[in-house]
């Protein structure tokens, strides 16, 4: 492993127990159960916000981006870590752990209110995320080539909405403070607006590249 590698998850091991602290901080009298759940799901949400921002922000000075940016893979790895950490936690929250009651009611229908919701977005992204901390490896894209290893890749743009939207409900389901939410819209707003800024700056760089070929 490479010095800046080393520092990269150094920095992230930092950033994810500052994360669960400030949620001690914040609920100081919750199990530790729930304050790792609340910490880490932040946490793990900050780290996917960081990994879509690093290929259009290295655009900037840069004409093209590799297939493989080691700094996102490896803030990507410590966000599938937290998120399914996140995950293992909040299962152990609700109903004493009973998993299949996030999902289905008592008679064994399913369970569609915004707490049903909130936990089918987040089943859905969990799979996306587990794929994609999967995949994040040498081996792996050696094994299936640069273009369909970037493809699943690309994954991580159908699991921000779902990450977006579990949190904005179970903001509803927790009845969280209001400034949750508003830094979360604000996340979206970034995302957004950091991926329009990089969607440009690929068509004006791919432009340039037709032009000069003419």
């Amino acid at each position: 492993m490479t010095s800046s590698r080393y520092y990269t998850h150094l920095a992230m091991a930092w950033f994810t127990a500052g994360g669960c602290y400030l949620a001690y901080l914040y609920r100081p009298f919750a199990n530790a159960g729930a304050i790792l759940t609340l910490g880490l799901a932040y946490v793990s949400l900050l780290q996917m916000v960081i990994t879509l921002a690093i290929g259009p922000l290295q655009l900037l000075y840069q004409r093209r981006n590799p297939v493989n940016i080691m700094l996102r893979r490896d803030i990507g790895i410590w966000a599938g870590i937290t998120g399914c950490l996140h995950v293992f936690f909040g299962l152990q929250i609700h109903a004493g752990g009973d998993i299949l009651s996030y999902f289905l009611r008592s008679d064994g229908t399913i369970m569609w209110n915004l707490f049903g919701q909130a936990n089918y977005l987040g089943l859905a992204a969990t799979i996306i995320l587990v794929l994609l901390t999967v995949i994040s490896n040498d081996f792996s894209l050696r094994r299936m080539k640069g273009k369909a290893w970037k493809w699943l890749q690309r994954t991580n743009y159908l699991l921000a909405p779902l990450v977006f939207l579990h949190a904005l409900w179970y903001h509803d389901v927790a009845r969280r403070e209001q400034v949750f939410t508003y830094a979360v819209y604000a996340l979206i707003v970034f995302t957004l607006f950091i991926q329009v800024i990089g969607i440009y700056l690929y068509r004006a760089q791919s432009h340039r590249r037709r032009k000069r070929l003419l």
